[in-house]
């Protein structure tokens, strides 16, 4: 991304409306402060989450005496300096905080994105046991058949589903029934009608074979599968 280098006189002001600009993009900030000024700009600092703004801390002290302060104060101080810094140190600086910031942040993904997956099986989980408790509890078939579909939508974050009931025919052959059918997105008016079980259609193959088939784009079908669309 590009780099910004920003002077200020009030950084704990003047940096809110440039944050508020940029709320599509997380920012990555590394403010070069004095040790009096730190504890006010933190304050405003981490009122944001770290998809908003990511930063870090160089304090610049004299004699006072950091002693008085735990390490948990100075969470995210990358470093401290009593001397000036010649541009040789303030690019390496630079380039070692952001790219400490950038670890952070990456971590900070990946822990994000594991609870989010922990917290959707734990929703199918209570999903799968809704459908177990109509199952045994639901009489009314049609209501029966759309709860299991709606709850497999939800699971499966699908935009849409159909069911197809196995049934014989008066000679003893089975078929497979569309019997029920939803969507999210928009209304499509579908009537029921019957396909016979083999593997020229998906639904087909699936109650001939018991495969799940997944397919990335059902108008695109690899040429070696028998079925189509």
């Amino acid at each position: 991304g590009n780099i910004i280098i920003v002077q200020s006189e009030n950084l704990a002001e003047d940096i809110v409306p440039y944050i508020k600009s940029n709320k599509d993009t997380t920012l990555f900030i590394i403010l070069f402060i004095s040790l009096e000024e730190y504890f006010s700009i933190n304050n405003t600092f981490n009122k944001y989450s770290y998809n908003e703004v990511m930063y870090k801390y160089v304090i610049f002290y004299t004699e006072k005496n950091l002693y008085s302060y735990t390490p948990e104060d100075f969470i995210n101080v990358s470093e401290f300096r009593k001397t000036p810094i010649n541009d040789f140190e303030f690019k390496f600086i630079i380039q070692k905080t952001f790219k400490s910031i950038d670890e952070i942040y990456m971590s900070k993904s990946q822990e994000e994105s594991y609870l989010n997956k922990l917290m959707d099986t734990r929703r199918d989980q209570d999903d799968l046991i809704n459908i177990g408790k109509a199952l045994s509890g639901e009489k009314d078939t049609q209501n029966l058949l759309k709860l299991i579909l709606m709850l497999s939508k939800k699971i499966t974050g699908a935009d849409a589903g159909s069911i197809y009931l196995v049934e014989e025919n008066e000679t003893g052959i089975k078929q497979l029934r569309f019997t029920f059918s939803d969507t999210f997105s928009r209304e499509i008016p579908l009537n029921k009608f019957l396909l016979d079980i083999n593997k020229k259609s998906i639904a087909g193959y699936v109650a001939v074979t018991g495969e799940v088939i997944n397919l990335s784009d059902a108008y695109q079908i690899p040429g070696d599968k028998p079925f189509s669309f």
